[in-house]
């Protein structure tokens, strides 16, 4: 029944003078209620004890609240800097992810732009076969084609020599006409 009395419930403390205030109420109390000295000096060394605890643990309360109020700014700061991180490392993720993507693009063109390059040397390579084989073609038509000459050529070259040596005959033939004439010509008009 004393003890309800003199505790003083947390709600109704809000600052030190209202302790004070609450604190002499009970004193005053205790000793105008008619009980033994002794029983009054147990009630106010418990009261003085729950007194300094309750006092102790308004002060604890006031440094945690300050500390539960850092630690959220802290909790907060930190939260703030992990979105940021988060946010920062989706972007790296996208830009990552494109990155990959135009790497796998440019190792497809990459590899078509081999292939293509494959194909054209070995259309290169058969073009020049096909050259090389029709500069052969050629050259063999050349060598046929003198070797079928070849016997014309003689024989032409040959009828060319035969006339010539006519020719030559028949020039020596009309040049012995020639004087023959020229000195029947003479004679004749000797004669005459």
């Amino acid at each position: 029944f004393f003890f309800s009395f003199l505790v003083v419930p947390p709600k109704t403390i809000s600052m030190s003078t209202d302790l004070r205030e609450s604190e002499s109420q009970a004193i005053s109390a205790l000793e105008s209620g008619g009980l033994p000295t002794e029983t009054v000096d147990a009630f106010k060394q418990c009261y003085f004890k729950l007194h300094s605890m309750l006092n102790n643990s308004y002060e604890n309360e006031k440094l945690l609240i300050k500390k539960g109020r850092e630690l959220k700014q802290a909790l907060t700061s930190e939260k703030l800097k992990l979105e940021k991180t988060n946010a920062q490392q989706i972007e790296q993720s996208e830009t990552l992810k494109q990155l990959k993507d135009t790497l796998q693009q440019v190792d497809v063109e990459a590899h078509n732009w081999d292939e293509k390059t494959q194909r054209l040397e070995i259309e290169i390579q058969q073009l020049d076969n096909d050259r090389n084989d029709i500069q052969k073609t050629i050259e063999d038509k050349e060598r046929e084609e003198e070797m079928k000459i070849q016997p014309e050529i003689a024989s032409a070259n040959e009828a060319i020599d035969r006339l010539r040596e006519e020719i030559s005959i028949n020039e020596e033939k009309n040049s012995k006409e020639e004087t023959e004439i020229e000195e029947l010509t003479k004679k004749i008009e000797e004669l005459e």
